[in-house]
C-alpha cells in the first residue's frame, strides 16, 4: 500500500491514501485523520496491526511541519472559521461572545458517531478558550468535518495570522 501516514503529537494519524488502496472503511483517493489510539475505531486497529508488523512507518509531524502553531484563541478559531466562509460572522461573534456553537460546527459534532468522541469535541468546542493543534477532540472534529490533517494545519496557521 502506498501511502501517506502522519502522527499528530501521538493524537491523531493523518492518512492519505492513494486510489484503489484500502484502510478500515477507506478506499482511496482519500485523506482522513484517525484518532490514535482508538479502541474500536477500524481504521485505527488496521493501522496499529501495519505497524507492528514493519509494514508502515508514522513520521511525527512536528518534524514535518514545525510551522503550525500547537496553540489558538477562540476568536482565532472562530474569526477564521468565520473568514473562510465555515460559519457565519454573526455565528463567530456568538460563539466568542456567549459560547453558542454556531450551527454548521454543532451539525458536525452531532454526526460524530462515537458517543465518548462527540461528548470530548462538544465540550471542547463549547468550553474551550484555547484551540490545541495536537489535542485528539481536534483531529475527531477534523475527520467529522471530512478535512486532511494539511486543512487543519492550514486553519491553525491562518488563525495564528489573524491579530
Amino acid at each position: 500500500m502506498k501511502a501517506n501516514y502522519i502522527a499528530l503529537a501521538k493524537a491523531a494519524i493523518a492518512v492519505t491514501l492513494d486510489a484503489g488502496d484500502q484502510l478500515g472503511d477507506f478506499v482511496g483517493p482519500v485523506e482522513f485523520m484517525v484518532p490514535w489510539p482508538a479502541p474500536g475505531n477500524k481504521e485505527a486497529a488496521a493501522l496499529a496491526a501495519l505497524v507492528k508488523a514493519g509494514d508502515i512507518v508514522i513520521a511525527d509531524a512536528e518534524d514535518l511541519s514545525p510551522d503550525v502553531p500547537e496553540v489558538i484563541s477562540d476568536r482565532q478559531f472562530a474569526q477564521a472559521l468565520a473568514k473562510q466562509g465555515v460559519i457565519s460572522k454573526e455565528e463567530a461573534l456568538a460563539f466568542v461572545k456567549r459560547g453558542e456553537v454556531p450551527a454548521a460546527l454543532q451539525a458536525v459534532i452531532d454526526g460524530i458517531p462515537d458517543d465518548e468522541d462527540r461528548f470530548d469535541v462538544d465540550m471542547g468546542v463549547s468550553g474551550a478558550t484555547t484551540f490545541e493543534r495536537s489535542n485528539p477532540s481536534t483531529a475527531v472534529l477534523a475527520a467529522a468535518l471530512g478535512w486532511s490533517a494539511k486543512q487543519m494545519d492550514d486553519l491553525w496557521r491562518f488563525a495564528a495570522t489573524i491579530r
